[in-house]
């Protein structure tokens, strides 16, 4: 789409004086109308930092003179609204939380040209300072390093049983998706998870709170790992612990490695400035199988940009996309802050 910037100036004849001169009054241009919208901040974060603070962070984007994040509870979207005001770093702390509820971020660029780009949606959920349980001196550790578990406030490992099994399910580039048999003493669960080979853990979820919610069956519990810090292609070991009601506790360990997922090469077709994008949800482009994303963004090199939700063949039609030749990529994004590989073609209008 092209925008058309208009000025003008009426030029009046003062009568007549010595100077004989004429007399200019420049009248003001009408105002940019901009209809296009500019493209969102890329690499968007949200992280809990305490118990009543998030930091907001995105990569810069060229050409913007400022930026804004709106903040909303998941729970209830007129609750707990803000607006932080003009930002001109790419970084932002929201400092007035409440522990244990989820809170949902849109970051937005303000171009010097009127145009605008905001973000898919971001969460992230403060949590209650969690305390530090020692083990008993004769409780078994998986390692001599692991002296120290930080739960939640269900309980602690003290020899009570965990489940059976671990089954899994299809997981994602930002963590994994599993679940196990309902343990007849557990009354809460806690997982968590670690770099393989490491006892460096962190928490995924509980019945009692976290970044994951716990979906409890009749049978089975399961779980889909929206906590952050999980890299694709890495592999990590899941702990599932059972708490029983007098603090007993067992776990059981899951090994996953987190996939990595490209979207193919978008088809592309060009009639006059006019252009239509095709393309598919994605492929697993490692031997760990891969759901597929739950959002798009599709970006060009002429400045076009635009969020799709959903699964499965999406499409998109461009118009007036200007002479030259130009690129397109589309970037499929999971709602835990992973991403795909880009899928990118390249295209050529003529006129």
């Amino acid at each position: 789409m092209r925008t058309l910037l208009f000025a003008f100036s009426i030029v009046v004849i003062a009568p007549y004086s010595g100077l004989n001169a004429q007399i200019r009054t420049p009248i003001a241009p009408e105002p940019v109308l901009v209809t296009t919208p500019g493209p969102a901040p890329y690499n968007a974060k949200a992280t809990a930092t305490s118990p009543t603070s998030v930091a907001v962070s995105w990569d810069a984007v060229s050409g913007a003179r400022a930026y804004t994040v709106d903040r909303a509870s998941t729970d209830d979207a007129a609750c707990c609204v803000a607006h932080s005001g003009l930002i001109t770093t790419p970084s932002w702390t929201d400092g007035a939380l409440e522990a244990g509820k989820e809170y949902v971020f849109v970051i937005t660029a303000l171009y010097f040209d009127g145009r605008q780009g905001s973000t898919q949606v971001i969460a992230a959920t403060p949590m209650p300072t969690l305390p530090a349980v020692r083990l008993p001196k004769d409780a078994e550790l998986l390692t001599a390093a692991e002296t120290i578990l930080r739960f939640t406030a269900c309980g602690q490992k003290s020899g009570g049983p965990g489940p059976a099994t671990i089954t899994p399910d299809i997981g994602t580039p930002a963590g994994a998706r599993f679940r196990w048999a309902i343990v007849p003493s557990a009354a809460n669960y806690v997982v968590d998870r670690a770099p393989y080979g490491t006892t460096t853990w962190t928490l995924v979820g509980s019945t009692c709170g976290g970044p994951s919610p716990l979906y409890v069956g009749t049978d089975y519990i399961s779980i889909r790992d929206v906590a952050p810090g999980v890299t694709p292609l890495s592999r990590y070991t899941y702990r599932v612990t059972a708490v029983g009601s007098n603090g007993a506790a067992g776990w059981l360990t899951y090994h996953f490695t987190a996939p990595c997922r490209y979207i193919s090469t978008p088809l592309t077709t060009v009639s006059g400035s006019t252009v239509t994008v095709k393309w598919s949800n994605g492929t697993s482009c490692s031997s760990e199988p891969s759901i597929g994303p739950d959002n798009y963004t599709l970006s060009t090199s002429f400045g076009y940009t635009k969020a799709f939700t959903g699964i499965g063949g999406l499409q998109d039609i461009i118009y007036g996309v200007p002479v030259g030749t130009h690129t397109i990529t589309v970037v499929g994004n999971y709602r835990t802050g992973g991403t795909t590989r880009p899928g990118t073609a390249t295209i050529t209008v003529a006129y």
